[in-house]
């Protein structure tokens, strides 16, 4: 199904939730091709598969106007996810919609398969955004469960979910269903099935039409209604559509299927300039610094190294790894941030090649396909190949290459349409070249083959002897070949024929692509860097040092990657200098790609980092550190750091309590028995060893010293606060709603002091009172008893300014919130601030930097108010705050946004000083519920999902060129 419908607006005291003209992508389109691992007794509906087949796992859907003019293209691609995956990664209410439909774990999920659906969306005019969607087939039909817009960070859930087919779709088949979006909007579908005449089927004779109405509705109010009218063929599914609402008539046509119209296809997008050769120059300060990873949710390694690409928003790396994900990266501008991701349903082992030319991406992958996107990940067209492809895609002047494992080799035109076959007799995993006509390539018995290239006849054959996988090269007359037993050869284009044989060093494997100098080749021998005399084959020199990758020569200046160095070096190995890898867990496993003045190399866990000259404004991440494994993946963080003397602390979803050293090595400390434990509030510490851990009820005091839990003890009400320590006592704030002190030693209860008309209210003490924020009071930390109170209608967290007696806290008042500065002594108001409408969260906690107080708003704006005056002093308008995630120090404030940055702000005028790009989120929602960048001496620490980040600003980045 195609319709584009609004998710309508929530009124509420004038919020609301537009998000008219979202896409439900996954209705679209067919389902996922069948995986491996389905079990046999999991029977799909076979007449839902007829019109509806589950073996196409990618297309590309075009919008058209009335007049049948293209505006929007949609480029999707899908995947089955495991029902353990999708149990453990989904938020809550998705995982609720799955239990409506019976799956609660692998015994219900028998007949059910689940889907991801990756889908880009490119307008005309430029916009362009990236969706998630979520469905599921089960023995009574397909179903929307949700979708994610990961620019905005948000989730929308159907309850119960959506049916948009039935199991047995026939003529005269009807169905109503209705239920709620995010339990706010209402939603009602009425569904209809009709026979298709052949006219209006695309000269198909067994089709479908199939009918929708869906109603959006909040309190009885109608927000949206929409009509959908789409047509299904069998064996085929999804040809085309149209959708009628309130902002028009929107036809959708299935590329591909519905013909193979010029004007349907995306116009070639204009690319940034070619920027001038850059020096990669040894006098440049250098830094690493993590771009982004090719999926936020795994951590498999990066397959091959990064291809470049240009595109409108300039320059991107193209990334790939084991986990089946194509992910561009933006290198330049916005760099980090996610320009696209495809998901080929199989592994992309060769790695792409981009045709500037043309504007296309080409690769192909273990599913047997070769694949054309645009440069804006768009799907054009993919070719059936005769097995896996493992080599890298040649691109010629009129023609796309690819080589299957089993040797066979397809030659096709830019639209995808075969122009000739050919067979190289044995296996092959080489990357051909081309040398003007002549295509070269090599095989697993160790021949080297040449072929013409208008029509793939042979030309000359050579046979080398031993296996050859490494990428052929070329250089003017000659090609050079490497084998798997250390035998370098180089041989004359014209002929084949052999102007020397060597072995490289200690006759290690070679795997990877040669570099070639002046007069030097240069390869990786199974971890050994070797220089040959380019004229004689001779053995120039030799390195030790267990290489990663491919070797990369600049300016006679040789760059290559260990597991945990970037070196430079000179033709005959002599090493110039070393750059560690930022941090323990960081282990390169690709050679470095150069990117105008900088370096890009990819690692273990599919990071892609950039080594170059330190980029002002700017976070350079200095080091990522992430959890041990478990049988389900790596654990997610869910404690925000916690900073002592000598020590940070941070806890995972699994009860590891980890300490994190200054070079972000994780060493256990304790191994909690968590039993559902999941913190409902940021941990509280007494600043020495011992921190309080907060799970609804419950709370938890961990000493650090030792590794154990002291105590444990229902406190009688959910905690949302920080817990406080006092010099015997810790003391929280419940929604009973009371404030209870626990004794430091045993947890038993010293005292408890009931609380009237609490919003959420945080408890601060300076050791000999306790200051309540909500209702604002003053207690007496030894017993409990009343100081002060106060009738103000607060709520939320708050800040104290100890020294200068003030507490900051926000407050309603006529139905709108205002920013109180309270006298701790007395209670006394010193001045009141009108805040937006929107400033009502009573979880977001303020911001106290020297001068200001610092508001999170509901949207996009934070506003600082002047802590002695209450005078707006500044307004800073970024992206939208992730919950809870503002943090703040003397002259400074940091932020993590829903748009996935950093963003690190000046208190003088609430200008961007610096940002970091982080990877977006499929984790649950719980995973980023306590994420706060937390300040050190040295920087940033930000919890980031599966990791722990370090980030530093870029003008206090030192290292050496590497």
């Amino acid at each position: 199904m195609s319709a584009e419908q609004s998710l309508g607006t929530r009124d509420g005291q004038g919020s609301a939730l537009t998000v008219a003209g979202f896409l439900l992508t996954s209705l679209a389109v067919g389902m996922a091709l069948v995986w491996p691992y389905w079990d046999a007794s999991r029977h799909a509906p076979r007449e839902l598969d007829r019109y509806w087949p589950p073996d196409r796992s990618w297309g590309l859907q075009v919008n058209l106007d009335a007049s049948g003019r293209a505006v929007e293209w949609t480029g999707y691609s899908q995947s089955e996810l495991p029902v353990v995956q999708a149990l453990t990664t989904l938020n809550a209410d998705t995982v609720q919609a799955l239990s409506d439909l019976g799956v609660k774990d692998a015994r219900g999920a028998a007949g059910v398969r689940i889907q991801r659906l990756a889908a880009r969306i490119v307008q005309k005019e430029g916009g362009s955004r990236n969706v998630l969607v979520y469905t599921a087939r089960t023995p009574d039909g397909h179903f929307y469960l949700a979708d994610r817009d990961l620019a905005a960070a948000e989730t929308y859930v159907y309850r119960p979910p959506l049916r948009v087919m039935p199991a047995q779709p026939r003529p005269g088949a009807r169905w109503t269903q209705q239920g709620k979006i995010n339990r706010q909007l209402d939603y009602r579908l009425q569904g209809a099935i009709e026979r298709a005449t052949p006219d209006a089927s695309y000269g198909r004779s067994d089709c479908l039409r199939v009918q929708r109405k869906l109603i959006l509705s909040s309190q009885g109010t109608t927000l949206d209604s929409s009509s959908t009218t789409e047509l299904y063929c069998a064996h085929e599914g999804y040809m085309a559509g149209e959708t009628r609402n309130a902002r028009g008539l929107k036809r959708t046509v299935e590329y591909g299927r519905a013909g193979h119209r010029a004007g349907w296809l995306p116009p070639a997008a204009p690319v940034a300039p070619d920027p001038a050769p850059t020096r990669v120059s040894a006098a440049l300060p250098t830094t690493f610094t993590l771009l982004g990873r090719v999926t936020p949710h795994a951590r498999e390694r990066v397959s091959e190294a990064p291809t470049l690409l240009r595109s409108p928003s300039g320059l991107l790396a193209v990334v790939t790894n084991t986990s089946e994900t194509v992910t561009a990266l933006q290198v330049s501008g916005d760099a980090g941030r996610v320009a696209w991701r495809f998901m080929p349903g199989g592994s992309v082992t060769g790695g792409v090649v981009v045709d500037e030319r043309r504007g296309r991406v080409y690769f192909g992958s273990s599913a047997r396909q070769l694949y054309a996107l645009d440069v804006q990940g768009l799907p054009l067209w993919s070719v059936k190949l005769r097995d896996h492809m493992a080599a890298r895609p040649l691109v010629t002047a009129d023609a796309i290459i690819a080589v299957s494992e089993d040797g066979s080799v397809l030659s096709v035109d830019a639209s995808g349409k075969v122009r000739w076959t050919a067979d190289l007799g044995a296996l092959s995993r080489a990357t051909p070249v081309l040398a003007g006509s002549l295509l070269v390539f090599a095989n697993n018995n160790g021949s080297v083959l040449a072929l013409r290239a208008r029509d793939g006849q042979a030309v000359w054959r050579t046979e080398l002897g031993a296996p050859i996988t490494a990428p052929l090269q070329v250089n003017g007359e000659s090609v050079i070949a490497a084998s798997t037993s250390g035998e370098v050869a180089r041989l004359q284009l014209r002929s084949g024929q052999p102007v020397w044989q060597a072995t490289a060093g200690r006759g290690g494997s070679i795997r990877h692509t040669p570099a070639i100098g002046g007069e030097e080749v240069l390869v990786n021998a199974d971890g050994e860097l070797v220089t040959l005399d380019f004229k004689s084959g001779a053995v120039v020199a030799r390195a030790s040092g267990g290489y990663v990758g491919a070797p990369l020569m600049v300016d006679q200046t040789v760059h290559a990657a260990t597991k945990n160095e970037l070196q430079r070096l000179t033709t005959d190995l002599r090493v110039l200098d070393r750059t560690p890898a930022p941090g323990e867990h960081t282990r390169f496993v690709t050679g470095a790609t150069r990117a105008a003045d900088a370096l890009l190399l990819g690692d273990a866990q599919g990071g892609l980092w950039r080594s170059g000259p330190t980029q002002p404004g700017v976070l350079q991440a200095a080091w990522q550190g992430t959890t041990r494994a478990s049988r389900a993946g790596l654990p997610a963080i869910i404690s925000p750091p916690v900073v002592l003397p000598e020590r940070t602390v941070l806890l995972d979803s699994e009860g590891g309590v980890y300490r994190v050293d200054e070079t972000g090595a994780f060493h256990d400390v304790a191994q909690l028995d968590l039993r559902g434990f999941g913190l409902t509030a940021r941990p509280g510490s007494d600043g020495r060893s011992l921190i309080a851990l907060s799970n609804r009820e419950q709370l938890q005091l961990l000493d650090v010293t030792r590794g154990q839990i002291r105590w444990s003890v229902d406190v009688g009400g959910v905690l949302l606060q920080t817990p406080i320590f006092t010099k015997d006592t810790v003391i929280v704030v419940s929604t009973a709603p009371e404030v209870v002190a626990l004794d430091l030693q045993t947890g038993k209860t010293r005292w408890r002091r009931a609380l009237k008309n609490s919003l959420m209210g945080a408890p601060h003490t300076d050791g000999r009172t306790v200051w309540i924020s909500s209702p604002v009071m003053a207690l007496d930390a030894m017993t409990g008893e009343p100081i002060w109170t106060s009738e103000a209608a607060t709520f939320g967290a708050s800040e104290l300014d100890v020294q200068d007696k003030v507490m900051y806290v926000r407050s309603i008042q006529n139905n709108r919130p205002w920013l109180n500065a309270l006298d701790l002594r007395s209670g006394r108001v010193l001045w009141q601030k009108a805040l937006p409408a929107n400033a009502t969260t009573p979880l977001e906690p303020l911001g106290l930097t020297r001068q200001s107080v610092v508001v999170p708003t509901g949207g996009r704006e934070l506003i600082a108010l002047d802590r002695t005056s209450g005078q707006v002093r500044w307004k800073h308008d970024g992206s939208s705050l992730r919950w809870g995630s503002l943090s703040a120090q003397e002259d400074r404030v940091a932020y993590l946004g829903t748009d996935g940055h950093v963003t690190l702000i000046g208190d003088t005028d609430g200008a961007v000083l610096a940002r970091w790009r982080a990877a977006e989120s499929e984790m649950k929602e719980e995973t980023y519920r306590l994420a706060r960048p937390v300040f050190t001496p040295g920087g940033l620490l930000v919890p980031h999902g599966l990791e722990l980040v370090k980030l530093e600003e870029s003008s206090t980045s030192t290292g050496s060129r590497p």
